[in-house]
């Protein structure tokens, strides 16, 4: 009897790294979003201005214009130099840089499982597999942020420090987890000031000249990534700047405790200041002299800050800030995020509390008490700040959950935490459970006043619409569902009446904004159209025009028109664009645009403005439209917008819609990743 190989069964690691790297890439190409926001662009246009420049080297070397940030202040440089780094081989785009970093994410979820196994057993290693499906690590490594590798450094390190305790192995692993951990610090200095207390960590395990030695050892590697830097910051500025500037503008931002035109001088002062030392000592001096004179103050902040760090970010944008995400990703935020990082606060306080002492716990320990000093009492935080803590919290959760399972440790101790711990997570959450109960109770009559608008019934959508917002009173979404629901049914000034009340309810959603120019136009308002437009075009700069077209795209049915003029009120008309010029936006590598013709044909002409003027580097780019017929034709651009001309027909609704694909440029001031240049499409029925 023949007996069939039995399948060799896939390490641990190489699954937690194809888990980390399949979710990463359907997020990349299936979410396909731009580069967002602010502190991504300084990073991508710093990188640029490196690469641009005819002596990179010597730019780096030698000028602080590549990392500034507000003004004279500068950033921990290694994440500039990564990026052009990459960018230097593989082209100036984006996709080499997110592939690299998903890969080095894809590291930190298998060292996050290993350091999970090593402080739980062999079962631990699920840490590593919740990391990797964690949204926010998954979204964050398709962006330009230096925790993309100030996160691996320090993870790295940390790992390579407590392996050779563990297994007593030669001191260069020693120097390898000290050098990363310098690394790591160039990439954001917060790690820097970790560096004595690692060694201190290491010193106190054995308290001998060995144990002393490789304490040194730690700090001697850390400098060696370190101090080249700081002997070239003093050359350049003259002055003793060990990583960055800019944490002591953190200082002063977060702790001076003053407002309006208190801040306005205060901020005056420190500019006039004639060297950048000066300006420093004085934004350190009215730091310190805010926390001596607001103390209460001071601890408030620290408070808030704690509870801000583990606060449910998906419950946050969902009832409170009423974020206009595709459900899609609303969901994701509140399963792979919310529902990883609240139990994993409860399980990491049991391993920190009740965990049995170890080398792995006590480095653990440290680096947690210091980071929570940092970005709790001493700064700020932001969501995306909790990432240089997650793969720690849930090796230590890992920790805490086998500790639980074999009922090991004090029972005070375990009793301890866990109270501590869910006392903290009911803190945070506690805010959201009446939200979330008026937001459950308006659905039922949300979707009956959807079906009542459908059937055309506008005296039951009223009724429901009356029941959903007597359920959850205070909420936007109701009015923003209802003017969905009418606009998709042609009823333009019903919808602009919702909308307003929506904004009325919540002057923070900006919604109504974007979709007002569109529906004044199809209200026939016709001389309130300019201002809206001019309105949501500003929020489009403020806020991301990509956002606003898409949120504008997925509210909006498309506009019966005949034209669309980029730029000039084509809110739902234009998806994948970039910013609103007074008459042209650039194009993404995709985008489409769609309207409703006035006169009903089988077939339209559809002529489409386009060209690739400067500052696009290409004189000549080819461009594939497609329409939802099949057809597809390929057009070669040049300097000049022209006129190019297809013909498609509608699709069952009577909508026209195209598709562009366009290669795309990058170039330092500008939004990434943009095509081509397109002023309007104009459609004409062919008889």
């Amino acid at each position: 009897m023949s007996m069939l190989a039995r399948p060799a069964r896939i390490p641990w690691w190489a699954g937690t790294a194809l888990l980390a790297v399949a979710a990463r890439l359907l997020f990349l190409f299936g979410a396909d979003e731009p580069l967002l926001y602010s502190h991504p662009y300084n990073y991508f246009h710093g990188a640029l201005a490196i690469l641009e420049h005819p002596h990179p080297w010597r730019f780096v070397w030698t000028s602080d214009a590549w990392h500034l940030w507000l003004g004279p202040w500068t950033i921990a440089p290694l994440y500039y130099v990564f990026l052009a780094g990459i960018m230097a081989v593989f082209g100036p785009h984006l996709l080499a840089v997110q592939l690299v970093q998903i890969g080095l994410d894809a590291l930190a979820a298998v060292l996050t499982g290993h350091l999970g196994r090593r402080v739980a057993g062999p079962r631990g290693g699920w840490a590593g597999a919740v990391y990797a499906v964690n949204f926010h690590a998954i979204e964050q490594c398709t962006t330009t942020l230096t925790e993309n590798i100030s996160n691996i450094l320090l993870l790295a390190g940390i790992v390579m420090l407590i392996e050779e305790v563990e297994h007593r192995r030669g001191e260069w692993r020693t120097a390898g987890g000290g050098l990363l951990l310098g690394l790591s610090s160039l990439a954001r200095s917060v790690t820097t000031a970790f560096v004595p207390l690692a060694g201190l960590w290491r010193w106190q395990l054995g308290r001998d000249r060995a144990a002393l030695r490789r304490a040194v050892v730690i700090g001697a590697a850390a400098a060696a990534a370190v101090v080249p830097w700081t002997i070239r910051n003093a050359i350049v500025t003259g002055d003793f700047i060990p990583v960055e500037t800019n944490g002591v503008y953190n200082l002063y931002d977060d702790n001076t405790f003053v407002e309006g035109e208190r801040r306005v001088r205060q901020e005056a002062l420190i500019r006039s200041q004639p060297t950048l030392a000066q300006q420093r000592d004085l934004a350190l001096r009215m730091a310190w002299r805010g926390i001596a004179r607001q103390p209460e103050a001071f601890a408030t902040k620290a408070w808030r800050n704690l509870l801000h760090l583990i606060r449910p970010d998906g419950l946050q944008l969902l009832l409170v800030v009423e974020e206009p995400m595709p459900a899609w990703r609303h969901a994701a935020l509140l399963v792979l995020d919310d529902l990883i990082v609240l139990p994993a606060v409860v399980l990491f306080a049991v391993f920190l509390v009740a965990g049995r002492p170890s080398p792995a716990r006590g480095l653990l320990a440290t680096w947690t008490a210091y980071y929570l000093l940092m970005v709790v009492v001493i700064f700020h935080n932001e969501i995306r700040y909790r990432s240089t803590l997650l793969p720690f919290a849930l090796a230590g959760a890992a920790g805490g959950w086998a500790l639980l399972a074999r009922g090991a440790g004090s029972r005070g101790r375990v009793r301890l935490a866990l109270g501590l711990g869910v006392a903290l997570v009911a803190l945070v959450v506690a805010p959201y459970i009446a939200p979330a109960g008026r937001a459950l109770r308006s659905l039922p009559p949300l979707r009956a006043m959807r079906g009542a608008v459908e059937k055309g019934d506008p005296a039951a959508a009223k009724r429901y619409l009356d029941d959903a917002v007597r359920a959850d009173p205070v909420s936007a979404r109701p009015w923003l569902r209802y003017g969905r629901a009418l606009a998709r049914q042609g009823d333009a000034a019903g919808a602009l009446a919702a909308y307003d009340t929506a904004r009325d309810r919540k002057g923070h959603v900006w919604v109504p904004t974007v979709v007002r120019p569109t529906l004044l136009a199809a209200a026939g308002r016709t001389g309130e159209v300019l201002p809206a437009v001019e309105e949501a075009n500003a929020l489009s700069w403020n806020v991301d025009p990509w956002l606003a077209l898409e949120v504008a795209w997925r509210e909006l049915p498309p506009p019966v028109a005949d034209e669309i003029r980029l730029g000039a009120g084509d809110y739902g008309a234009a998806r994948g664009f970039s910013n609103p010029f007074r008459d042209h936006r650039w194009t993404r590598h995709r985008a489409w645009l769609r309207v409703r013709p006035t006169v009903p044909a089988a077939s339209y002409e559809i002529t489409l403005w386009m060209g690739s003027p400067a500052p696009s580097p290409h004189e000549a780019p080819v461009v594939r439209v497609t329409t939802p017929d099949g057809q597809e034709r390929r057009f070669t651009l040049s300097r000049v917008v022209a006129p190019f001309r297809l013909r498609a027909a509608p699709d069952k609704e009577g909508v026209v819609s195209v598709r562009l694909d366009a290669p795309t440029w990058n170039r330092r001031g500008e939004p990434a990743e943009q095509g081509i240049s397109v002023e309007r499409m104009t459609v004409t029925a062919v008889r």
